[in-house]
């Protein structure tokens, strides 16, 4: 097992994550810790870090040095952002940090900034192509991507913080100024070939605290029924509502709007217009809002450098190999299962009448459906749905998260149609309909490994017009227990199905 820590030392904040790697080549993050320093305030025409913001940044890197200390790490990885990159004093700032806490920065270039981010959206996110906006303190960083490869990159000298201090009062700006800070950002996209000759309709994914704070706002204000930042989805109407929302208010109004960070509420307005000034240049078909960004891009940067051999077709199949490996899952239960429950899917294709993306659902499910029961057997049903809906899924959707979450926890009855209910925001009554299939094909396909040995080697089914018979092929065992018990859920089939199911 090693602990490698990653420390991201921005303009606005000072960012530490820990992450733990296990033997089994798992991973999950042990500790994060955020601090807002604001190393890049009032740094001005003269490009110096002033005493005052670094003895702030110093006295939050001490305390990270500290908890670095007491965790064990085996690696570290330290890297330095725009107002380091950009200050005259930078030399110096360098040694008092190092001097007073042991902690050696790399300073990164805004394209190698740019790249990071890269790295971190394209191994959690499932999107080929369209553009990235990191949006710090003192950069922001756009990247055009295409099939998963950087096409162009540019690191601009303005962020949350710079912009706030050019153009707008922390308090309440008059309209004037914000006309004038959005007309200073049109020229400043505008006179990027790349990004003026935008393909119309592209996705632009945003990263930052920015962007994680304009999630939680508008989660909030629609009542969304997932508390997830990563990969929730909004349009370029949400963003320039939210932007309207906020840009006349003063700073205790802003404050007091649901999910606005009290640490960001001064900077937010300057945030929000540079990314909505975007959306519209782009024409932006949709916006998504990422999770990850530099320290995810350093840590998989490592990750995957380091353990080259994992073998992974896509970053969904990883994200969920890593979950079921973390919570001690029965692997060779989780894949037989698998095998049994694809098989009755594509043998009962002639009546189920499902769309292709739903057996990728059930691959997935049939794989976790026990994960919860490292909590606690008799209710492992919820604690499955919990994590699955909890944890960082890389790759997924929220909608793919909620129905794998769903068909692995085989809820039936009430209980299915409860949880159903409260994420109509997310999932269709087709969705609702196909997951009742899926649980009761899960469910037999679970019973037909009740004894974990893998006794049922293979089936196959003889559909009529009436009725179903499963035929069992057996290895090393009668398969009596597996049957019997799989037989206790031909009720709940003929409900869904239609048809009566015979298993002999």
């Amino acid at each position: 097992m090693e602990r490698i820590a990653i420390m991201d030392l921005g303009s606005n904040s000072v960012r530490l994550v820990i992450i733990e790697i296990n033997e089994n080549n798992s991973y999950r993050i042990v500790n994060e810790v955020k601090e807002m320093a604001r190393l890049s305030e009032g740094m001005g025409v003269d490009s110096k870090i002033k005493p005052e913001a670094l003895s702030r940044t110093l006295k939050t890197l001490k305390l990270f040095k500290r908890l670095c200390d007491a965790s064990n790490i085996s690696y570290t990885m330290a890297v330095a952002t725009a107002a380091v990159r950009k200050a005259q004093n930078q030399k110096e700032v360098l040694e008092a940090i190092k001097s007073e806490t042991g902690i050696s920065f790399e300073v990164i270039t805004g394209e190698k900034e740019a790249e990071l981010g890269f790295r971190g959206v394209e191994s959690t996110l499932s999107i080929s192509s369209g553009y990235v906006m990191d949006i710090g303190g003192g950069s922001t960083e756009i990247t055009r991507f295409d099939e998963c490869r950087i096409q162009n990159s540019i690191s601009m000298p303005f962020g949350a913080v710079t912009l706030t201090e050019m153009f707008l009062d922390k308090d309440k700006s008059p309209q004037k100024k914000l006309d004038e800070l959005e007309k200073y950002l049109l020229k400043q996209y505008k006179n990027v070939p790349w990004i003026k000759e935008r393909k119309a309709g592209s996705t632009l994914v945003g990263l930052g605290g920015t962007i994680r704070t304009l999630s939680k706002m508008d989660r909030l204000r629609k009542g969304y029924s997932l508390d997830l930042t990563h990969n929730y989805r909004m349009n370029s109407d949400t963003l320039e509502e939210l932007y309207n929302s906020m840009k006349l208010l003063g700073l205790e109004e802003r404050i007091n709007l649901p999910g606005m960070s009290r640490d960001r509420a001064d900077i937010i307005v300057a945030g929000c217009c540079a990314v909505n000034m975007l959306a519209k240049v782009l024409n932006a078909g949709s916006f998504v809002a990422s999770g990850s960004g530099i320290r995810e891009g350093l840590f998989y940067e490592y990750f995957l450098s380091k353990y080259k051999d994992l073998p992974y077709k896509n970053i969904s199949d990883m994200s969920i190999d890593n979950m079921l490996k973390l919570y001690n899952a029965n692997l060779v239960h989780a894949r037989q299962v698998q095998r049994i429950a694809l098989k009755l899917y594509d043998q009962l294709s002639p009546i189920h009448g499902l769309k292709p993306e739903y057996r990728q659902l059930l691959e997935w499910a049939a794989l976790v459906h026990d994960v919860g029961i490292v909590v606690d057997f008799y209710n492992r049903d919820e604690h499955t749905f919990y994590i699955i809906t909890n944890a960082k899924l890389n790759g997924l959707t929220h909608r793919e998260i909620l129905l794998m979450g769903l068909a692995a926890s085989k809820f039936s009855g009430e209980k299915l149609k409860k949880h159903y209910m409260k994420h109509r925001d997310i999932i269709t009554n087709e969705d609702y309909l196909a997951v009742k299939k899926l649980i009761s094909i899960l469910q037999i396909s679970d019973k037909l490994d009740r004894s974990k040995s893998g006794v049922i080697r293979s089936i196959s089914c003889s559909i009529s017009s009436k009725s179903i018979i499963m035929y069992t092929e057996k290895s090393g065992g009668d398969g009596e227990l597996e049957i019997a018990e799989a037989r206790k859920h031909l009720p709940g089939f003929k409900k869904v199905f239609g048809r009566d199911l015979q298993i002999v």
